[in-house]
């Protein structure tokens, strides 16, 4: 949000602040969705893609690299959404 000059309260926040923020949402994401495909019992190959695409999202959160970090999480998405089927 900062980077697109939308006006939200990402522009009120510094940048280690929205650097936190978003990576403490990806560790979170990667923990509620790694304990979704646990209990429901999902292929270990599963758990890794998730893992791995989490930790990706992470690793762009904490370089603050927005671009990527949006691409990658729609990425996540799509594969969360192709897992449902």
């Amino acid at each position: 949000d900062r980077v697109a000059h939308h006006h939200t309260m990402a522009m009120h926040l510094t940048a280690v602040q929205n650097r936190m923020g978003l990576s403490a949402g990806c560790v979170l994401g990667m923990g509620l969705v790694l304990a979704w495909f646990t209990l429901l019992g999902s292929p270990s190959w599963l758990l890794v893609l998730h893992g791995a695409l989490g930790v990706t999202c992470l690793w762009f959160a904490w370089r603050g690299n927005a671009r990527s970090l949006s691409a990658w999480m729609k990425v996540w998405m799509a594969s969360l959404f192709a897992g449902m089927f």
